[in-house]
């Protein structure tokens, strides 16, 4: 099978992949944890490469502050850097882009908007999908 070449045949692999659920633990990097709850924490693996899809609603932020933070199913293969992991939306007040990146201080995904801004609102619903390199 050539998969450079179809992207049917690429369709077809990819659907016989199954899609495995993890607890993600969360946390901020000021102040006590948010309380959260996971909607969705779906991961599949092709050789070293871990694909994720993380989907959770801030329910309580008493004490939080600061970057909200997320484990992943695996730690990245470079975790000595702060690097990109994925790119989201914020679906449940302001539809706002987030990004995914390594807090190699937190070893947990650290999840804000673009701008750098916190997403420790209540109710807000960060929506994360990227991909990374485990060792």
């Amino acid at each position: 099978m050539d998969l450079r070449n179809s992207g049917s045949d690429l369709d077809r692999v990819l659907s016989r992949i199954p899609w495995t659920s993890w607890s993600p633990t969360y946390a901020s990097d000021g102040g006590s944890a948010p309380t959260v709850t996971t909607n969705t924490a779906l991961y599949y693996q092709i050789g070293k490469l871990i694909y994720f899809n993380l989907d959770c609603t801030i329910t309580a932020v008493s004490g939080a502050a600061g970057t909200f933070l997320a484990s992943l199913p695996f730690t990245p293969s470079d975790s000595a850097g702060n690097f990109i992991l994925g790119m989201g939306m914020e679906n449940g007040l302001t539809g706002v882009f987030l990004r995914g990146h390594w807090q190699t201080s937190a070893s947990k995904m650290g999840i804000s908007t673009y701008l750098n801004n916190t997403v420790i609102v209540l109710n807000y619903r960060p929506t994360i999908c990227g991909r990374y390199r485990i060792a």
